[in-house]
């Protein structure tokens, strides 16, 4: 069985699909694998007209999911489906824009698990940022600077500035930070809690599991916050 290959399945399906209708003459088809591909859609677009398909793969892109925090490591793909007119940037622009906030979008869903606020708010971003390109509040040139930034936040919450670095390089560190307050110390009595109770293959074990939550009681006297920590426990790569 051959592997699955997302961008020939979208040529293919580009070619097949009368809205769409790609062929080597007129071009309705496109790939993408980053932001800084995302980017130069603008340029790419120009010549098109009508409806377009945009093929995204992250298992082409340099993140991937190598670095993920997730215990669910698993690559994605998705299209996206435009609309331009040749001659008009605004158009193309307004495309491009779009696969760059679906691809973001995205990547925010994959992530939320593992750290609910912070993603939480990494999307209301977005959502200012598409209102703000929808009310046209914002040069296009710098909505891709914001997009660029936003992207990096989403993918590498290491290198984020908001959290101090005493949290910084821990995915639980960040959830914890997040989760209780904003409390770099409380996350880090929370990480030292677990990683001083928590037993191999704890997970599904019920004994294992009351272990990890009795150490997390001595720090969080309130027991819904004990299951709050939990929860972001059980999604802990780290953990």
């Amino acid at each position: 069985m051959q592997p699955y290959n997302h961008f020939e399945y979208g040529e293919m399906l580009a070619r097949q699909l009368r809205a769409i209708a790609h062929t080597d003459k007129e071009q309705h088809y496109y790939r993408a694998t980053e932001i800084e591909d995302l980017q130069e859609l603008n340029a790419r677009l120009s010549g098109a007209r009508g409806m377009i398909l945009v093929a995204i793969d992250d298992c082409n892109s340099d993140f991937g999911w190598k670095n993920s925090d997730s215990l669910m490591e698993r690559p994605q793909y998705f299209f996206v489906v435009a609309k331009a007119t040749p001659g008009n940037d605004k158009s193309s622009q307004e495309a491009a824009a779009e696969a760059i906030e679906n691809n973001i979008r995205k990547k925010i869903v994959e992530r939320q698990i593992v750290n609910p606020l912070y993603y939480e708010k990494m999307s209301a971003i977005l959502q200012r940022l598409i209102n703000d390109r929808k009310n046209g509040v914002i040069a296009y040139k710098s909505l891709l600077d914001k997009y660029i930034d936003l992207l990096k936040k989403t993918e590498n919450p290491e290198e984020n500035e908001v959290f101090p670095l005493s949290v910084r390089h821990s995915a639980a560190k960040r959830a914890f930070y997040m989760q209780f307050g904003e409390d770099g110390e409380l996350a880090n009595k929370l990480y030292n809690a677990v990683v001083n109770s928590k037993q191999d293959d704890f997970r599904g074990n019920i004994v294992k599991i009351r272990r990890i939550k009795k150490a997390l009681s001595h720090v969080l006297k309130d027991e819904s916050d004990v299951e709050k920590a939990y929860e972001l426990i059980n999604v802990q790569k780290e953990f």
